[in-house]
Parts: structure tokens; sequence; C-alpha cells
């Protein structure tokens, strides 16, 4: 072979198209170009920069060649991502011809099989056939790899006590804390807070800045957002602050812009989106750790399978973070694996909102109209946006310094607040996001004054506005809550099918059941005594067949329909049964006794 032709510069690989980061991954350890078996073991050895095997003959030891290439692991990685550690090897290695392979990572749990030596390196490493030369090579690799450096390199965001000090982490490392390992996947890599090179007062001024930028009911619970994520640890806050308006209101500009608290972003590197399946965000939330994460652009799907598709994601997801809860997870052997707990902020944009009381309850929505945002400011806001991170850096070390007195107060006053919304919001989730959002501001608001940036008037100004703000939001949302309730989702269809003679109600004293003519459906009677009596197979199978052509999904069982009209009052019932017996055709008939105003009056 000429060797040779096969050699060639850095130049000549560089003009080739390749770069910096190609040549670097090709970079080989020292300790891989020169290894030696050599006092490890008598049965292997290095010969002509390949693995050997010494077989022992009748004529004395013989090497084997296991591959045709030498390698060894340079590091023993373990990976923590704050709810599992994972081990993984960095390995690197060189062909008989000298030729470097790249270093690569592979999971410890898949290292003995070597399948990956073919995946990684492909066609030009190989290990030579034999029904025992791969285990064999694989014990000579260990052998080679004594001595490989350990390290442990956290995967996730957010608070952590590393040696005893605590510290925040973020792509750019463990904040005012050296030598520690940070390495986040995809989409969490843009979050990234260096350590402070300048005085706060700069920085803080611009991030207050952003509370002018458009109305109060938009800017404040995001502002709040940015500086409530870092107290998830302490807090734990489980809702979704959902921005939603239409295409041109610049929901999504100006979330990327809170979130340049934490990096540079922008609306096309917002970290994750709706597009994503479920068990995929599952994970980011997890990941996410005291930190916001935005999912973006909940938009109205074109069919009614995709519709249906994104309404189960929101659940799911919306669920989790309601909850604070992860679904139980296996591993191939029916082994437990931890669970994806979200531990961070979760915030959402979109066209609309999802359906669905349970998860309406688990959000705090927040909607924009075109002129909600002030265009002007807001390009002024995008120019200075590279302050945010440092304001935010200063902030989580103004946390740092003071955890101990803020993790004993900071839970008490919550309560309190959470108290005093009670007095005012309407459904019982409602107060908790309330005093969760404010927690954040009059935390931030703190930290300003503190810093000599805010003076108290106004720092008192702008707590007693966002007070009022997250109030009159959670009333709003309290109705949202209460339209999507099984009930009022009800009525609202069937008295829609009755207007449009769709659904039709006999009498119920007819001698005959009335015949229905094409396009219409008798789904009950209609009595003397100010009574609709539903069918209630027919009624709801109206109901929900309507829905479901309509675009809006009708979720709900039938007994968790009736059970909310008895709680609405919209129904008659006796022995604690959502269904009453009624004469029907002179026979009795189990029906839903709808008060007749319920459906006549427009509530």
């Amino acid at each position: 072979m000429d060797t040779q032709k096969n050699k060639q510069g850095v130049d000549d690989f560089l003009a080739r198209g390749h770069t910096l980061e190609d040549l670097k991954a090709l970079e080989v350890p020292e300790e891989v170009k020169s290894p030696s078996l050599r006092d490890k073991s008598d049965a292997y050895c290095i010969e002509e920069g390949r693995i050997c095997w010494i077989k022992q003959t009748e004529n004395g030891p013989a090497p084997k060649a296991l591959c045709n290439f030498t390698a060894r692991v340079t590091e023993d990685i373990l990976k923590d991502d704050g709810q599992e550690v994972s081990r993984i090897f960095k390995v690197g290695g060189v062909l008989e011809t000298g030729q470097p392979l790249p270093v690569v990572e592979v999971p410890a749990s898949g290292f003995a099989s070597l399948n990956w030596v073919t995946s990684e390196w492909g066609l030009r490493a190989i290990i030579t056939a034999g029904q025992s030369y791969k285990d064999r090579l694989r014990e000579a690799i260990q052998l080679l790899s004594e001595g490989a450096a350990q390290k442990t390199v956290y995967a996730h965001t957010g608070w952590r006590v590393i040696n005893g000090q605590r510290t925040f982490l973020t792509a750019g490392g463990a904040l005012d804390m050296a030598d520690v390992d940070v390495e986040l996947e995809g989409p969490l890599q843009r979050y990234s807070l260096l350590p402070p090179t300048d005085d706060p007062k700069e920085a803080i001024a611009a991030s207050l800045r952003f509370l002018e930028l458009g109305e109060p009911a938009v800017v404040l619970p995001l502002w709040a957002a940015m500086f409530l994520a870092p107290l998830s640890e302490l807090l734990c806050p489980a809702f979704t602050l959902w921005f939603v308006g239409p295409s041109g209101a610049f929901k999504s500009t100006l979330v990327a812009l809170a979130l340049c608290h934490y990096g540079e972003f922008n609306v096309r590197t917002l970290p994750v989106s709706w597009r994503d399946t479920a068990n995929y965000l599952e994970k980011q939330m997890a990941l996410a750790k005291d930190i916001p994460l935005v999912v973006d652009d909940w938009a109205p799907a074109q069919d009614m399978a995709r519709a249906r598709e994104y309404e189960a994601k929101a659940e799911q997801v919306a669920r989790a973070q309601g909850n604070r809860m992860g679904r139980g997870r296996l591993r191939a052997d029916t082994s437990s694996r931890a669970k994806y707990i979200p531990r961070g902020l979760l915030i959402s944009t979109g066209e609309q909102l999802p359906s669905g009381q349970s998860h309406t309850a688990r959000l705090f929505s927040i909607e924009l109209e075109l002129n909600s945002i002030s265009q002007e400011k807001l390009t002024q806001a995008q120019q200075e946006a590279s302050l945010y991170s440092q304001a935010m850096t200063h902030y989580v070390l103004y946390l740092k310094e003071n955890w101990g007195d803020i993790a004993g107060e900071l839970p008490k006053a919550w309560e309190g607040w959470r108290n005093q919304a009670q007095k005012e919001a309407t459904h019982p989730r409602l107060p908790e996001a309330v005093a969760w959002l404010y927690a954040g501001f009059d935390l931030a608001l703190s930290f300003a004054e503190e810093r000599g940036r805010l003076d108290h008037a106004k720092a008192e100004e702008y707590r007693k506005a966002g007070w009022e703000t997250f109030i009159a939001l959670a009333a709003n949302q309290g109705g949202r809550v209460e339209d999507e309730r099984p009930g009022k989702r009800f009525i609202e269809p069937l008295r829609s099918l009755r207007d449009q003679g769709r659904a039709v109600f006999a009498h119920k004293d007819d001698e005959a059941p009335r015949k229905a003519v094409p396009g219409e459906t008798v789904v009950g009677w209609k009595d003397e005594d100010g009574y609709y009596l539903l069918d209630p197979q027919a009624a709801f199978a109206a109901v929900h067949d309507f829905c479901q052509r309509t675009g809006a999904p009708f979720t709900f069982k039938q007994n968790a329909v009736w059970k909310d009209l008895k709680r609405l009052g919209y129904i008659e019932c006796q022995n604690g049964r959502t269904t009453d017996i009624a004469w029907i055709y002179k026979q009795s008939k189990r029906v839903v006794k709808l008060k007749a105003k319920v459906l006549d009056e427009v509530q």
C-alpha cells in the first residue's frame, strides 16, 4: 500500500470543506496514540497498531489480531440530570494505518457488546471474526483503559449543591463556582448565565423597563415569571402561564424577549414547541430546573385528528406541570426508571386555549390583542436585551447570598398571599397562581431596591399594580374555568342544535313517538311543568357528534355531564341519582329532568 497517498496535512483537510470542529473531533488523546498492555496482562498485546490476543500454542505464544485498531476509554463520565445518573465512556482509537478514529461517547450499558464500533467508526474499524474475539477485545480495551479520567457532568439547569456549596447551573457552567462540567441537551443550550462583569444597576434598569412595554396585564405577569422560576425549588409553581392572541400580536416575540433574562433568544430559537411529542416535552420540563421553559405555537388544528392530538398533548403536559408529577417509566428489562418530574416554570404561547375544565384550571392565561404591546418600545427593548441576563445573574447571586433567610420566610409569605387571594379568586387553584406570580414579582422588586436601582415608593407602586393585575387575571381565568365545566359545555351545543331545528323535543303526552325527518333527532320531550325531559343517550350522542363535527371535541363522559348539571342546579332528581322517572307514551322512562329556563335563557 502506498500510504503516502493517504496522508494529508491540516491545510488539505480544511481545504476539503472541513471545519475546525471536525478537526478537533479527530484529535486523539496521547494515551490512545501509544497504547500499552505491558504489565497489565499476559493475555494481550499491541502489535503493528492492533490489539492482539496472545494464544498459547505448542510452539509458544502466538499473537492473534482481535481487530485492526487500538482503542481505550479516555474518560469515565457520570451524567447526572438530577433525577437519575447514567454512565458514559468516552472512547478514542487509532487504525493500524495510524489514522485516528474520532472520540465517541458510548453508554456504559452498551459498551460490552462492541456494536458501537461499527455504528460510530464505520466500515474502517473491523473486529476479527470469531466466537470469542468480541469478548476478548472488550477485556483488552478495558485493560488498556485503566486509569481513565473520571468526572461528573451535570445535565440539568438550576440549583444544585455540589461539595457542600449551592450553585446555579446553566450552559455557561456553574455560577460562582469553578471546575463544574455542565452539558445540556439541544433546546437547553441557549440558557446561559455568565459571571457578573459590571455594576448591576444598568442591567437592572434595563430589565425594569420591560414593565413599560405594554398593558400591565401582559407584561407584569411575564416579567414576574422570569424571577419566579429560580424560586421553583422552594415554591414548586404548579401552573402554566399561557399567552394567547391572534397572529401578529407579538406574543412569541415578547416571550422570547423576556427569556433573554436567561440567554440569547428570539422567535426562531424558543426552546420547544407544541409540534414536539408530549414525552419529549415532559423530559425537557424535568431537565429545565428552576428556569422558565417556553413551549411555542399552540395553533388551531386543520383537521379533527390533529385537533384531538393537540388537545391530548396539552392535557398531558398541563396536568404534569399542574400536579408536579411525572409518569412511571420502565427500562427494557421492566425495571423502574426515575420519573420525569417538572421542576421549573412552564410558559406557552398559542392562538387559542385548549378546552377542558381540568387543565384550564391549571392554566393562568394572558390575552394579547394587536395593540397590547408598543412596537416602538419593543424594538428599543430588543436593542438592550443583552443586559437582561446580567440582571438575572445578579438576582441569582442575590438569592444564593440570602438563601437561608429566603427559604425560611418566602413559603410563609406565599401562604399569606394565597390566603389573601382566596377571598377574591373563584377556583381553588387560582389563588395559588396569584401567590406564585406575586412571590417572584415581590422578590425581584426587593432585589432591585437593595441593589440601589429602584426607590421604595416606586417599588410599592409596582407591587400594588402587580397584585391588582394578578387578581384581575385570576378572576378572568375563573370565568373560563366555569365555562369549561361539563354541564355548561353540554348546554351550549344542545341549545344551538335546538335553535337550528336539528335537535327536537316531542311532547311527553303524545300518543306515539314522533317520527323524525331527515336532518333532525328527537332528543327528549317537553312537559307543561317547565322541564325538558332529555333522553340521556339521544341527547348526549347529538351533542357529542355536533362537537366532533365543529372541531371542539366533547371529551366528557355521560355521568360527568349529568353530575355537573346536578351541581349547577340545572336538573331535578331524587334519591341521590341524576335521572328521574317520567311517563312517556304511557310507559315509565328514566330521563334527565332539565329546567326549561336553563335551555331557553342565555346564561
